[in-house]
């Protein structure tokens, strides 16, 4: 359950980075690609193994996923096909702020998982 609903929320997030196109899928569409999707559902089953220290910590984890979510897709955008659709710093913003979100919403998810 933990990670499918990990998995649901960062495909949403991808999808309306898509949309937006705040970034440019090389497949022309708002949809992904597959190796994302993967990386999605290892982060997720990182959460309880590697991340477990962390992930209890709201304020702490929402951070780490700030600053490292935002650092893992700038450079996977320069190691992949997947590119930027607008201005770097706009980029850089969004992803900050989407990725705080996802901090909040994902320790919530895994506060929920563990009581379970």
């Amino acid at each position: 359950m933990l990670i499918a609903a990990v998995l649901a929320l960062g495909l949403l997030g991808d999808c309306l980075m898509g949309i937006l196109t705040i970034l440019k899928y090389p497949t022309n569409s708002f949809y992904p690609p597959f190796w994302l999707f993967t990386l999605w559902i290892l982060f997720a089953q990182a959460l309880p193994w590697s991340l477990e220290w962390i992930v209890k910590r709201r304020f702490a984890f929402t951070l780490f996923a700030c600053i490292g979510g935002t650092l893992s897709y700038l450079l996977g955008v320069d190691l992949s096909d997947v590119q930027f659709g607008t201005d770097r710093k706009i980029v850089v913003i969004t992803l900050a702020s989407l990725w705080a979100i996802y901090g909040l919403v994902i320790h919530q998810i895994y506060l929920w998982w563990q009581r379970g």
